[in-house]
């Protein structure tokens, strides 16, 4: 085989990040089409997939997605309804206003990964001697020095635990 030919396959899409100018890109072409069709959008993006477009702008750029910060009584909502219906994040997105099940599936896994984090700190601080513990306050002194946006974070730590006994 010459070296002058390229019989290698097409190249994989790779999973990498989308840029702030490839998302302002792809909002400005979504709005200037007159019909959405995924294929034209993406030869229009440079190395995109049709499918990536689409779910990018479907789950994350469309102006009906809510990608609000979540609030506390969301994420009780959101463990309440993981209890009742498990993994099936398209059911419990119902729940939610305009939260895709994208949206449902990634703020369950990071309430997880941030109750395996604090359990890590807890064993941690259970095994370490008492010259190498660091000091957290009490919550119940958190009243007076902290803004109510953060004590409403601390107030998740129940609803945190209960990941806990999910694992």
């Amino acid at each position: 085989m010459s070296s002058d030919q390229d019989d290698s396959p097409k190249p994989r899409h790779r999973h990498n990040k989308w840029s702030t100018s490839e998302d302002n890109m792809l909002k400005s072409l979504v709005q200037s089409s007159k019909k959405l069709n995924w294929f034209e959008i993406s030869r229009k993006m440079q190395n995109r997939n049709p499918r990536q477009c689409q779910e990018r702008w479907e789950y994350y750029l469309s102006p009906f997605v809510n990608n609000s910060p979540w609030t506390p009584q969301e994420d009780a909502l959101l463990l309440q309804k993981f209890k009742e219906f498990g993994s099936r994040w398209t059911v419990i997105a119902r729940f939610f206003y305009n939260r895709t099940n994208t949206n449902v599936k990634n703020r369950f896994l990071a309430m997880v990964r941030n109750s395996n984090q604090l359990q890590q700190m807890k064993v941690l601080d259970e095994v370490s001697s008492p010259c190498d513990k660091v000091l957290f306050p009490n919550i119940s002194d958190l009243d007076a020095s902290l803004p109510q946006i953060y004590l409403d974070k601390f107030a998740m730590m129940d609803s945190l635990h209960f990941l806990s006994v999910l694992n």
